[in-house]
């Protein structure tokens, strides 16, 4: 039972400045193993300090990597999440998400490794991981649009338009996220 205040915040436009303002991956992403020199690079990277983690650093490339690690044991809430299947198998299996602080392997992203070890969890190893050659602002310019033309008409009153350029600059964001 909650004995607590419950509050419900909803950050205005989230979406369209995420897409906006930050670095996305690009380009044919190449899968490296265990022995190949980019992997024994991240690995090595694990004994630097988390700053180096950092993905807004123009030097860090973006990669999901398959990878052992643990959120740290008194993290109330760990910022990466674990899937279980609860029945099928392979491409019909259905899963839940959950989080919890164990020591597991599994995929995660290079943002996610950042926030584990940011977080004073622990980053066993990686194992291999597909890793995008670019990253830049690729959103910028249409995201732009949707989010200056969603201003513009509600300045000027067009309820639709406005709807329109927000479920547009909204749906770009989601679609992104499901490749």
């Amino acid at each position: 039972q909650i004995k607590d205040y419950y509050i419900l915040l909803d950050i205005v436009s989230m979406f369209v400045k995420c897409m906006r303002d930050n670095d996305y991956p690009f380009g044919l992403h190449e899968l490296f193993d265990e022995q190949s020199d980019e992997i024994k690079t991240l690995n090595n990277k694990l004994n630097n300090p988390v700053e180096t983690w950092n993905p807004r650093l123009p030097q860090n490339k973006f990669f999901i990597c398959e990878v052992d690690l643990e959120c740290h044991p008194l993290e109330v809430e760990p910022p990466l999440g674990m899937k279980t299947a609860i029945s099928g198998k392979g491409f019909k299996a259905s899963y839940t998400l959950h989080w919890e602080n164990t020591r597991r392997t599994g995929w995660y992203t290079s943002i996610d490794i950042y926030l584990c070890l940011r977080n004073k969890g622990k980053v066993h190893n990686i194992k291999r991981a597909f890793i995008w050659p670019y990253r830049g602002n690729i959103f910028c310019k249409w995201i732009s649009k949707t989010f200056d033309g969603k201003k513009a008409a509600k300045k000027s009153g067009e309820k639709a338009k406005e709807k329109f350029y927000k479920t547009v600059g909204n749906g770009c964001y989601g679609s992104s996220l499901q490749r």
